[in-house]
């Protein structure tokens, strides 16, 4: 199984190497980055609902034993740019990375869950359900098929 999962790994991403740690026959841990992977709608800071693609950078992790596979929780970040925007009263506003956080902190302007669990964005939450799953459904598949060419 182990094998086989990390020759799926390396026939889906163009550089696996560079984001793979592996105890052989025991863990892989795959580092992977995605542009735009995220699409998210929500509010624009008081102009309404604007529609936004995050990069998503993410580590799965896998461990094997006794002829098992056991997949961790994903450990993720999902950031995108933005361009400073000129405002007639203070001029040209900065540009840079803004995050979408996990659980909304009390400085964070955008999250999927508030602090007390209460989902706020919905099609994040389940973007991310859908990513993921797609992802390691890819990785089992192939490794399913890898030896049988």
């Amino acid at each position: 199984m182990y094998k086989n999962v990390l020759n799926a790994i390396n026939t889906m991403y163009s550089n696996p190497q560079k984001g793979l740690n592996v105890v052989e026959g025991e863990s892989i841990s795959l580092t992977a980055y995605e542009e735009k992977a995220l699409p998210v709608r929500h509010s624009a800071g008081g102009f309404g609902k604007g529609n936004y693609k995050y990069d998503l950078s993410y580590t799965l992790s896998f461990l094997f034993k006794d002829g098992k596979i056991r997949i961790n929780s994903p450990v993720f970040e999902c950031k995108r740019w933005y361009e400073g925007t000129y405002k007639p009263t203070s001029g040209w506003g900065s540009s840079g990375w803004t995050t979408l956080k996990l659980v909304k902190g009390d400085r964070d302007r955008v999250a999927i869950y508030d602090k007390n669990g209460k989902l706020l964005l919905e099609d994040a939450a389940s973007g991310l359900n859908d990513h993921f799953n797609s992802v390691l459904k890819q990785i089992m598949e192939k490794s399913q098929k890898i030896n049988n060419w």
